[in-house]
């Protein structure tokens, strides 16, 4: 039988137990020689050790066993749907491409909203390159949003509109699917000539074909995608006319690329009114500069506008 080991816990009134000196229990005995105290059976650290690692041991087995049959059980679906993690709406439970989406879903959202995430800032100063487009903001505080990576094109703009009643589609007219000539425009050309009311009616649309919330952007969103993915050398204005004939570029998609935030078509903002002033008319914010605007005269503030310009264009933004 293995030796009894007990100490004694009398510290202060007692040699043996300020000493810390273990003592051997004999006979059935298990007072201190010393004080008289009852002693303290020892335990070994080692002892109680290996008794706690065992325990770990046949956890991290256990969790082992369900993770692998968890594997097992759900490996078809995952190959099925492992390229879906690249796609960053799946992070909206309100969208539809949470909801168990077939390929043809997960493919016709992408090419619907074209989105990149950007990250929450707080307090984040304005870059000196980026300040002239934006002179009276110095710093910016934002949530994380998605935003597309182009304007809304005039062929997604037609599939919206062919959704609605005769008389609603007559109300818009054709200067948003047309040149001045009027030639009718390539359906991947930036959509002009729409007006705040048509643009937030798309977004509403849209959000209820995707399931994904979609607006239309606040100038503080703008701000906060400008300054983290906008690069000012490729802003489209006057300068980069090639003919006398002014019109947007066309954009070929570039994955998680947000280009024309700064130039080739204004854009429409949700905002209506800011800390120094209101829209007068009902009007809204347009965001940016645009494709006939001189490098050297950009206002570097959001103006309000009330009308359909061939200037204004628009993107949508979602929530994460």
């Amino acid at each position: 039988m293995k030796q009894r080991i007990g100490i004694c816990t009398n510290f202060g009134n007692c040699p043996t137990a300020d000493s810390k000196r273990k003592v051997p229990i004999t006979g059935g005995e298990d007072f201190c020689p010393s004080c008289g105290s009852q002693l303290t059976e020892y335990r070994s650290a080692k002892r109680s050790l290996t008794g706690l690692t065992g325990w770990v041991f046949w956890l991290f087995i256990l969790i082992g066993i369900l993770f692998l049959t968890g594997q097992y059980l759900n490996f078809n679906s995952l190959l099925s749907i492992s390229h879906v993690k690249k796609i960053p709406l799946l992070t909206n439970q309100n969208c539809l491409l949470d909801q168990s989406p077939t390929q043809d879903q997960i493919v016709q959202v992408q090419q619907m909203l074209p989105m990149t995430y950007v990250p929450a800032l707080t307090k984040y100063p304005i870059p000196r390159d980026i300040h002239p487009w934006m002179k009276t903001v110095d710093q910016i505080t934002q949530e994380a949003f998605f935003i597309m990576r182009r304007e809304v094109t005039i062929g997604e703009f037609k599939r919206y509109v062919a959704n609605l009643v005769e008389a609603e589609r007559t109300q818009f007219g054709y200067d948003w699917q047309q040149d001045r000539n009027g030639v009718p425009l390539p359906d991947d050309y930036p959509v002009s000539s729409i007006s705040w009311t048509a643009a937030q009616s798309y977004a509403n649309w849209l959000t209820q074909v995707t399931g994904c919330y979609l607006a239309l952007p606040t100038y503080n969103q703008w701000i906060a995608a400008v300054v983290q993915y906008a690069q000012p050398e490729q802003a489209i204005t006057r300068q980069q006319a090639q003919s006398q004939f002014l019109h947007p570029i066309q954009r070929p998609p570039v994955p998680d690329n947000i280009v024309d935030l700064l130039g080739n078509l204004r854009e429409w903002s949700i905002d209506t009114s800011s800390s120094e002033q209101a829209c007068p008319n009902n009007g809204h914010y347009i965001l940016g500069e645009d494709y006939k605007t001189w490098l050297q005269y950009i206002g570097g503030q959001p103006t309000c506008e009330t009308m359909a310009l061939d200037t204004i264009g628009f993107r949508l933004v979602r929530l994460p």
